[in-house]
């Protein structure tokens, strides 16, 4: 019963996060999906409680309840930006499901007039990763905690140094 409240909560969430993004279209999208998404849990959180008769659940399955519909905010939020520019990897892998006489010198020739890096930077800036002075760029404090975590992760997974 309760990996369907989880299920059902998680489910209505990204429905209203789809919603939220076809309407506004936040620049910030980190801040705006962690708020929509812990506020529409919340709201379902309560409905489908009453809903599912889970009035008399205990605290610690409450909490558990709760944890795993954050990790799966978390984990949607950490995988975002591949859904909202897809890397060029992403993009070629489905195109080239699509499309069984793919042309690799045409996708090349696309990619080279696309700057995926202007829009990035504009994004960060955007999000209070970056701050910009003049023309110099540098990491605020948020910028250097994100770097911080990906290079913890790196050095868990023992990747070497790139991109």
């Amino acid at each position: 019963m309760f990996l369907y409240l989880i299920a059902l909560i998680y489910f209505f969430s990204i429905i209203n996060q789809i919603i939220f993004w076809r309407i506004f279209k936040p620049k910030n999208t980190g801040k705006s999906l962690l708020l929509i998404l812990i506020l529409s849990n919340l709201v379902y959180f309560y409905i489908f409680k009453d809903l599912l008769n889970l009035d008399k659940i205990e605290f610690q399955v409450i909490t558990l309840i709760i944890i795993s519909i954050l990790a799966f905010d978390l984990m949607y939020i950490f995988c975002f930006p591949a859904i909202e520019y897809p890397s060029p990897t992403v993009e070629l892998v489905g195109l080239v499901r699509e499309n069984k006489n793919f042309n690799l010198k045409k996708f090349l020739t696309k990619k080279k007039k696309e700057n995926i890096v202007e829009i990035k930077i504009q994004q960060l800036l955007n999000e209070k990763y970056l701050e910009k002075d003049k023309d110099i760029y540098s990491l605020t404090l948020k910028g250097i905690i994100l770097v911080k975590c990906f290079f913890f992760y790196k050095v868990l997974l023992k990747q070497k140094k790139g991109g």
